[in-house]
């Protein structure tokens, strides 16, 4: 029987450290409310706080229809789960395209700024008579290894991949043997 409360608090800890690395969710408050944050999950507990509409918030925890909750500076407190909603506002994500726009845009002058230039020196290159430089790589360009591009960063998904698999044999053998239910006895003909 302490083997199998050890085999199951053992895969307590696992599970608990793998969630501990899974990345934080996040819920914005609904427009056209403003919120209580409250000490702990009830309408009995002390408010600590007020929640504005559209305020992005970090989901810690879900209890009995009440969401814990991080704010931005830091402060934790609790609020009723019909107040939340996983996407961004609309001002928020208006916001975020346009800083998008405005890098895509800054990118494309630089980029046509260097075809220009490159343009321009093959130009003169064809001129004098010489062949036409190899135009630098950019900076910005994926690296190029022998397994293809960007294959530096794919080890990091087959990590997981073989982290996950294990994870799941582990947990499938564990509850195998605190399931209790004797092997069935094989018949052999």
């Amino acid at each position: 029987m302490t083997v199998r409360l050890g085999r199951a608090a053992g895969l307590c800890g696992l599970f608990a450290c793998l969630a501990a690395g899974a990345p934080a969710e996040e819920a914005w408050v609904r427009e056209g409310t403003s919120l209580k944050l409250r000490e702990g999950a009830g309408l009995d507990r002390d408010v600590l706080g007020a929640v504005g509409p559209g305020e992005r918030l970090e989901v810690l925890g879900t209890l009995s229809g009440w969401t814990q909750v991080r704010r931005e500076d830091g402060s934790q407190g609790w609020i009723a789960n019909g107040f939340l909603v996983r996407e961004a506002p609309p001002s928020v994500r208006i916001a975020a395209l346009e800083a998008e726009t405005v890098r895509l845009r800054d990118a494309l002058a630089a980029a046509e700024r260097e075809g220009t230039a490159l343009r321009e020196s093959a130009a003169a290159a064809q001129a004098e008579g010489a062949p036409p430089a190899r135009p630098p790589t950019p900076a910005s360009a994926p690296a190029e290894t022998k397994n293809g591009p960007r294959s530096d960063t794919r080890w990091l998904d087959y990590l997981v991949g073989a982290l996950l698999l294990s994870t799941g044999m582990a947990l499938g053998a564990m509850l195998r043997g605190v399931s209790g239910r004797r092997r069935a006895t094989r018949l052999r003909l």
